[in-house]
């Protein structure tokens, strides 16, 4: 299929794979043969180890030539895949003394909103990313089946942000809202139109030829930035429905 498209940029999670889990083998394939024809990047709330074990230790790095790039934290930091090695174009980082008191301002949050929160848990629920806070309520390491229905319709996330939104304003950061139960703390303006504006400058290639693929193309989303800032964007509704727009672009 010929498109104006040189750049194809997806989320991780409920997009190319399921919650924290690894991309399949028959997904691998496909992005093998996208990054043939397009530069590919995928950026996603998780941190660099996270990209690791779901994405970068289940594809070919040597078949990439240069074209995979990969953006963990929503946009905080950028690196290019190159073989068995990442080369780091930008990391932007927040203090810890910030990870304290957002962490202070999440729990007390879900309690103000009353969302009451797991009493299992796996892992840690409050993460410090570098660039990015993470809040995962059943933990980082929950498997998929304990979380999935915990937040279908989002409503108790969007009760958190609500009231997180303000106790947190003065460090301008933002919230999003993102896979089956996580609400992700970023630097404003850094996100996830921030790389795609960042990586078409390396590139040299303009806004209409950026498509971004995600699961969150909405108000408060983690994949709204790049629409909001007018990249077009393809809203999927699982793993499956995001392979098959590959297989479109890969004709």
């Amino acid at each position: 299929m010929e498109n104006k498209y040189k750049l194809v940029a997806f989320d991780l999670d409920g997009t190319l794979a399921t919650s924290k889990q690894s991309i399949t083998k028959d997904m691998a394939t496909l992005l093998d043969k996208l990054c043939e024809k397009y530069y590919v990047l995928v950026v996603s709330g998780g941190k660099l180890e996270q990209f690791e074990k779901q994405l970068l230790s289940n594809i070919n790095k040597n078949s990439k030539n240069g074209h995979l790039y990969i953006g963990p934290t929503s946009g905080g930091s950028l690196f290019e895949v190159l073989g068995d090695d990442l080369k780091s174009i930008y990391e932007k980082k927040l203090s810890q003394d910030v990870f304290y008191d957002v962490k202070e301002a999440y729990f007390s949050s879900c309690d103000e909103a009353g969302v009451q929160l797991p009493s299992t848990t796996y892992g840690e629920v409050a993460e410090y990313r570098i660039s990015q806070i993470s809040f995962s309520p059943f933990g980082q390491e929950a498997p998929y089946e304990a979380k999935k229905d915990w937040d279908v319709d989002r409503k108790k996330r969007i009760a958190i942000r609500e009231i997180m939104l303000p106790k947190i304003e003065k460090y301008n950061l933002d919230i999003l809202i993102g896979g089956t139960s996580t609400i992700d703390v970023v630097q404003k303006g850094v996100d996830k139109a921030f790389i795609l504006d960042e990586l078409s400058k390396i590139l040299s290639i303009s806004k209409d030829e950026v498509l971004y693929i995600g699961d969150a193309v909405f108000p408060g989303g983690n994949d709204y930035a790049p629409k909001a800032a007018g990249y077009e964007c393809i809203n999927v509704i699982d793993v499956e429905d995001t392979a098959k727009h590959i297989q479109k672009l890969t004709v």
